[in-house]
């Protein structure tokens, strides 16, 4: 057994205890020791990440088969909305709020964000003396507006921990 392989076994088991003594003795520890310590430290640190990438990566499939796991959840992931047509996006918007608007609204830059066109919308919504839409209303007409001049990328759903009790 390898002196490395020691310090590894020795520091999981303070982990795994909450025994901060054995580990601050290391953190001033001479230079020799101290390097022995840090290369332990990031070794099993690596590993450890490794078993979580496995365990998690399982889990995900598992949930996605509709297996239950008490305690876990697939939560739904965001995306990312990429310009690939801005002229489809402004002749979109100013067929609903007139020739110009989006212009009016928004700088002319090339890379239009979905966000820009839910700020565009508020101010047409404004300037035409009506009142701005609600979340998800805006949400879906800034989705509409975007048809053809954006493109959505969903991520994917990422693992979540659930308390078994959860606190009101």
């Amino acid at each position: 057994m390898s002196n490395s392989l020691t310090m590894n076994q020795l520091l999981l088991i303070a982990l795994d205890r909450g025994e901060d003594r054995f580990i601050n003795q290391y953190l001033e520890a001479d230079p020799g020791e101290f390097a022995g310590a840090l290369a332990a430290v990031k070794d099993v640190t690596a590993k450890l990440k490794s078993v979580e990438e496995a365990f998690k990566s399982r889990a995900k499939e598992r949930l996605g088969d509709g297996e239950a796991i008490p305690g876990w959840e697939l939560k739904a992931g965001g995306g990312t909305w990429k310009t690939i047509n801005r002229g489809r996006v402004v002749d979109n918007f100013d067929a609903k709020y007139g020739i110009g608007a989006f212009n009016k609204f928004v700088a002319p830059v090339q890379d239009v964000k979905i966000g820009d066109i839910k700020k565009a919308i508020d101010l047409a919504e404004k300037a035409a003396g009506r009142k701005k839409p609600t979340g998800e209303e805006k949400t879906e007409l800034a989705e509409e507006i975007a048809i053809g001049g954006l493109n959505y990328t969903a991520s994917a759903p990422s693992l979540k921990r659930v308390e078994d009790n959860p606190e009101d």
